[in-house]
């Protein structure tokens, strides 16, 4: 075989300034910024912009992109009624996709590609985005969708449009803590998807429509409603006194853990692990973050650990998020971050055409049909 067609282990597949989630440090960051630092002290709405800009805002810029985000947010008339005539039970993600890619049609410059039209035109995906999941979400259990309030920031608008009412202040707060840890993954299955896109030229909302599909399985971002149901029944089995669903042994089936030879921790989890237990102190209830401790003590001796999404499911959880809205909410917050890697990408325009290994038969005799008997050939 040709040596040249072999991947060289030494070459990073992406070279990036947006993301670093396995620092030397174990700090991961966002262009430069501790992502611990912005979880504390700053919004995801500031985050999203450092992340399509390369730098954190000033004042007069960061009201100025705040008051875009909420004046873009609202749906066209014609996608709230393509959402009403999807099927009920269509996967959350699908519908998103379809959202996206409606979206990227009828976007006021689609055919417009220079770098500053695919920002803008990011910018309305980002704001966009969470109000389709959410007017999904209400017309499936027939209500009419709610728009979005300009005076209201990004996370606060989101809770409002799901659930109709003011969010309390813990849930917002707490929330936009999980957008900003969700706003990007670095080099995961669906940053990856959108750079190969992005790589040909293909503008953002293909990019972001790509990205969202390869999140539906769930070896990626598809198993967070999976770990909810899990902890659901896990605390009926805790409370009936069955403890079978808590044993370490059975960790190979618990969403949200994965074995620890499989590479070092999601360097996320403890940032997320450490937003759960403060929502369940602001709350007065810790039993879903105290459930997950207990389940997480036993993958230590079974050599499992949990990932991010484990914890966002207590989160959620607590915040009363339905499982069916958990995957759609995370693709629709790292928008911000699909798109920082495909503006990024489209800058260096240059396809990425992985390697590949063939590892298939050689040397097959072809033979005319009225030759073939049905089993198998074999190589000549």
């Amino acid at each position: 075989m040709d040596s040249s067609r072999r991947h060289n282990p030494h070459e990073p597949a992406i070279v990036t300034a947006v993301c670093n989630m396995r620092p030397d440090d174990n700090e991961p960051t966002y262009r430069g910024y501790s992502l611990n630092t912005l979880v504390d002290h700053s919004t995801y709405e500031e985050v999203a912009y450092l992340l399509l800009y390369g730098r954190l805002p000033n004042a007069v810029e960061f009201e100025q992109f705040k008051t875009l985000l909420t004046a873009s947010g609202d749906l066209p008339r014609e996608l709230i009624d393509l959402l009403r005539n999807l099927p009920e039970k269509a996967h959350p993600l699908d519908v998103l996709r379809t959202a996206a890619a409606y979206l990227g049609a009828v976007d006021s410059e689609a055919g417009i590609e220079d770098t500053d039209a695919e920002l803008r035109k990011a910018v309305r995906m980002i704001a966009k985005l969470p109000a389709a999941v959410a007017a999904s979400f209400r017309i499936t259990h027939h209500l009419d969708p709610v728009r979005p309030l300009r005076q209201l920031g990004y996370t606060r608008n989101f809770l409002t449009q799901i659930s109709g009412y003011a969010p309390d202040d813990d849930a917002v707060q707490v929330l936009d803590a999980v957008f900003i840890v969700s706003a990007d993954g670095e080099g995961d299955a669906s940053s990856y998807s959108a750079r190969v896109t992005a790589s040909s030229l293909a503008d953002v909302s293909s990019s972001i429509t790509a990205a969202i599909g390869s999140l539906k399985g769930s070896l990626n971002g598809g198993g967070i409603g999976a770990v909810m149901r899990f902890l659901q029944s896990a605390r009926e089995s805790q409370q009936s006194g069955d403890a079978g669903a808590l044993q370490g042994g059975a960790l190979e089936r618990i969403p949200g853990f994965f074995p620890s030879r499989e590479g070092c921790a999601d360097p996320k989890t403890q940032i997320i692990k450490r937003l759960s237990r403060r929502l369940g102190q602001r709350i007065g209830d810790s039993a879903w973050h105290r459930l997950c401790e207990r389940i997480e003590e036993g993958s230590e001796r079974s050599g499992f650990r949990p990932a991010a999404s484990f914890y966002t499911g207590a989160i959620f959880l607590m915040l009363l998020i339905p499982d069916a809205l958990a995957v759609s909410l995370i693709a629709a917050v790292r928008a911000a971050g699909w798109a920082a890697h495909c503006i990024e990408q489209r800058s260096l325009c240059r396809i990425i055409n992985p390697s590949v290994v063939y590892c298939g038969p050689e040397n097959l005799e072809y033979l005319p049909i009225a030759r073939r008997n049905g089993r198998s050939q074999t190589a000549a």
